[in-house]
């Protein structure tokens, strides 16, 4: 995205702007992303325990 814009308006559930940022200072705040849905927060297990993280897709 970067590639297109240097800037990024974000909205949140409620059609409201949650952000309005440089693109890649937005896309760099996963807090701000998982608040607004755009990434999760998932927990899963391995043979030696489970753990949770962000799930994202690389932007």
């Amino acid at each position: 995205m970067q590639e297109i814009s240097q800037r990024a308006v974000l909205f949140d559930g409620s059609h409201t702007i949650a952000a309005d940022l440089p693109t890649y200072e937005l896309l760099d705040n996963m807090e701000l992303l998982r608040r607004t849905n755009l990434v999760d927060e998932y927990y899963h297990k391995h043979q030696d325990g489970g753990h949770g993280h962000f799930h994202d897709h690389k932007f």
